[in-house]
């Protein structure tokens, strides 16, 4: 049985930064790892 590489959560905290949160959310995307969620709140 194959080891799968384990989740990475991301958090980004934002408040009163809506306006920065595309540029964020695109940088996460962007990474070479591929087995992550993404929080934001």
């Amino acid at each position: 049985m194959p080891v799968s590489d384990p989740l990475v959560s991301v958090v980004i905290p934002t408040h009163n930064r809506m306006r920065y949160l595309p540029e964020a959310v695109n940088s996460v995307c962007e990474q070479g790892y591929g087995n992550w969620e993404l929080i934001y709140c």
